[in-house]
């Protein structure tokens, strides 16, 4: 469908009369011709099963739609708003077809973007406008009479500024439904559709004409990340649990970490447990599969027949309290893996449930990677993603895990109900709704109850947990933009400390994490809490600090906490306001330059940057513990330079550099 094809259809100057005729009885007035095009306009199908005439325009079957979102939202019933004129309905489902073919920078927006409105998003905004007209009228109708409505408002152009601001009295909706309303009208202002309906511009007002209650959203004010212990003790659990699981079948184990806790772990297990061996696990895929499939020929085709032996139909009878301790134990590994599959990808929930055994994982720079769809902003987002997640050692073992576990259920779907399928029987994943319970369950298994209070778990608690552990191992924009599959605004700042207080650099790229997240700018988010971390290592009036400037910035810390302490603020509201408002100190990722002071260049130093502010080169530099792993950073990776040997093209370079980070780590007196 293009524009000329729709200006064809309503064919301009006369469509006006047209409109008329439809909803209007005055039909003896027109032409055979009128006749045969409003014949045209009537059938003029809107999408592969709606016609112009129809009342519920259904887009079910044209837009592909992210599995979180409902079917419903892509249907529109006119019929429901029953007190709104049918004159009207047409005008809204001319101005429907144009604003869907033009592009957003012709639509009076402020985006510049030469794409369309995609019918997810026209949709809401259409059923909230059909929402407050239909309010409209009832409101009219009670004062006029709605037989006298319908004639008096037969169009938009009919109503006026006053008629809007008496009739939207009581009206009471969500800012964001408000939004809409306020959108839709923004649509009629267009030439195109002006020219179409309209012999004049009709009065299209904005919210602060209309005498609306916008009803604030409620704020959101549950934790958005999995406290750090606690996210230690789940991840560490899950990846015990998967090392356990891969090593009594005989799988390699990619995640070193967890193999070597293992001893530690296997403490903690039940007896039950421990003697549970790759071939019960294997007689047990057997059994589950045997108990859907009475073919017991094809079932051990589908069985490690070296593990389990010759087994016939009578072996694989086996009563389900026999095998009540195994279920359990599977169930929880596989809980476990899909855990940390969800927690180290970062997915979205549209995207976690597509993954598949059957789909192994992939390469991409000799980098494993697993395999799903993206489907948020998939037309915008294509070309910067692709449908790849990086897979951590963790993860590769949760997905070898997880390519025995689905074998139970007959089904390749990570993410499945529990029941095994037939042969013949085509797998399905699950609703992205059931995510948050499955996770929940599997958490109240192995935290401990006031744990369990410290998290009010939703979906994308894991997402944003995600981009607060790499903020804080300071990856990269490229990595946690391509992890996330989001992309921001990289110049939006948030708070009043951006680029004041700290480098954009040190902060991770300053917001990228937040946006990257879908996190919005709010007192708690993630930059704000790495900002307000930061500023109490660097200004706790109580913490350690080096360098010549040292004992003159902890007094004069000393003293205006002091201040502040008088008038009623404590340390921590302190800490918060200047993470809001920034301080006078330029960080610069290896110390701080106190005062700005710039100084010679020192040839006797490597160019090495930022190397060179510390106390032991510039009176100017102060230290703090903020800044301790960065210099031992600095000092491991150039030792490792020096390591190599003297034929290394940057040997010298190398030991001056290590040698500075030495003197630094030796004068806050943490060297190692």
């Amino acid at each position: 469908m293009n524009i000329e094809h729709v200006d064809n259809v309503f064919f301009k100057s006369n469509l006006q009369q047209l409109l008329a005729q439809i909803y209007i009885d005055n039909k003896n007035e027109a032409s055979k011709n009128d006749d045969i095009n409003i014949l045209n306009l009537l059938a003029f199908p809107v999408t592969s099963k709606s016609l112009f005439r129809d009342d519920v325009w259904d887009y079910t079957a044209d837009v592909e739609i992210a599995k979180t979102m409902g079917r419903n939202r892509l249907i529109i019933d006119f019929s429901a708003y029953e007190s709104i004129p049918k004159s009207i309905v047409a005008e809204l489902k001319i101005a429907i077809l144009y604003i869907s073919i033009i592009p957003k920078r012709s639509q009076n927006r402020r985006g510049k973007s030469g794409r369309t409105l995609s019918m997810q998003s026209i949709t809401p905004m259409v059923k909230s406008w059909l929402d407050f007209m239909n309010y409209f009228y009832n409101k009219a109708g009670e004062e006029y009479g709605s037989a006298f409505c319908r004639e008096k408002y037969s169009s938009l152009i009919d109503i006026t500024y006053q008629d809007y601001k008496i009739f939207s009295v009581g009206y009471q909706k969500a800012e964001s439904t408000v939004s809409h309303i306020e959108q839709v009208f923004e649509w009629f202002s267009h030439d195109r559709i002006v020219n179409a309906l309209y012999s004049q511009r009709p009065f299209l007002p904005k919210i602060e004409h209309l005498s609306i209650t916008q009803v604030e959203k409620k704020e959101d004010n549950r934790e958005k990340i999995i406290p750090d212990e606690i996210f230690d003790k789940v991840v560490t659990i899950s990846s015990c649990l998967i090392s356990d699981f891969l090593h009594k079948m005989g799988l390699p184990i990619k995640d070193k970490i967890a193999e070597k806790k293992l001893d530690l772990f296997r403490n903690d297990l039940p007896p039950s447990v421990m003697d549970i061996s790759d071939s019960y696990i294997e007689y047990y895929i057997g059994v589950r599969l045997y108990r859907k499939n009475t073919d017991i020929n094809l079932v051990k085709k589908n069985i490690d027949m070296t593990l389990t032996g010759d087994v016939g139909a009578a072996d694989l009878c086996s009563p389900e309290e026999r095998t009540e301790g195994i279920l359990n134990y599977t169930r929880l590994v596989h809980n476990a893996a899909m855990y940390i599959v969800a927690q180290f990808t970062g997915m979205r929930p549209s995207e976690f449930v597509e993954i598949r055994v059957d789909k192994p994982l992939t390469s991409s720079f000799d980098i494993p990677c697993i395999c799903s769809t993206v489907h948020k902003h998939r037309s915008t987002s294509r070309r910067l993603f692709d449908d790849l997640w990086v897979a951590i050692p963790a993860v590769e073992d949760a997905m070898a895990a997880l390519a025995v576990l689905t074998r139970i259920r007959n089904n390749p779907f990570i993410y499945s109900k529990s029941e095994t399928l037939k042969f013949n029987q085509e797998p399905k994943t699950l609703s992205t709704s059931g995510i948050c319970e499955v996770i929940k369950n599997y958490f109240y298994e192995i935290l401990a109850n006031d744990e369990l209070k410290s998290i009010d778990f939703f979906p994308y608690m894991m997402r944003h947990t995600l981009a607060y552990q790499m903020y804080k191992v300071e990856l990269g924009l490229p990595f946690i933009s391509h992890q996330l599959k989001h992309f921001g605004n990289l110049v939006q700042s948030v708070g009043a400390a951006s680029n004041k207080g700290f480098s954009s650099d040190t902060m991770c790229y300053g917001d990228i994490g937040d946006m990257l997240s879908g996190i919005k700018a709010e007192k708690n988010n993630l930059r704000h809490q790495a900002e307000v971390h930061l500023v109490k290592e660097m200004y706790d009036p109580n913490g350690t600090f080096a360098g010549v400037n040292a004992e003159a910035h902890k007094k004069r810390l000393r003293k205006l906490f002091e201040g502040y302490q008088a008038a009623g603020y404590s340390n921590d509201e302190v800490f918060e306001a200047m993470a809001q408002q920034g301080m006078a100190v330029i960080n610069v990722g290896t110390g701080m330059c106190y005062g700005g002071r710039v100084e010679e260049f020192d040839q006797s130093l490597p160019c090495i940057g930022s190397l060179r502010c510390n106390p032991n080169r510039c009176h100017q530099a102060v230290i703090t513990k903020a800044h301790i792993p960065k210099w031992r950073e600095v000092y491991e990776q150039n030792m490792k330079v020096v390591s190599l040997g003297e034929s290394e093209t940057n040997y010298r370079q190398a030991v001056e550099a290590a040698n500075e980070a030495k003197g630094v780590l030796e004068y806050l007196g943490v060297f190692k």
